[in-house]
């Protein structure tokens, strides 16, 4: 959309809500690791074709429907590296808890 220069890119508007890095799921994966933890799990959470702005808009229309927003929950679970929010579960590296 060449709305930012990288994938990792961080917007003036992530900064001024304090975000200092944007993860990817194997950057966000290694750090877990570098602190100790032991992933369980690693997903997406919502298929993101648009920027924000475009959803804020679509949003008020009746364009985007229920059935499309599943789909795009659904894509997100098979393809997280398409994602805006991803997530990890982790455990604590030796799994004792």
């Amino acid at each position: 959309m060449g709305l930012i220069s990288h994938n990792t890119a961080v917007t003036p508007a992530e900064a001024a809500h304090g975000h200092r890095c944007t993860y990817t799921l194997d950057t966000l994966e290694r750090d877990a690791v570098a602190a100790g933890l032991r992933v369980v799990y690693r997903t997406g959470i919502f298929f993101k074709a648009m920027a924000n702005f475009q959803w804020d808009r679509l949003l008020n229309t009746d364009i985007i429907s229920p059935a499309y927003m599943e789909g795009c929950y659904q894509l997100g679970q098979h393809y997280p590296d398409l994602c805006a929010s991803i997530f990890l579960v982790c455990e604590r590296g030796n799994g004792r808890g």
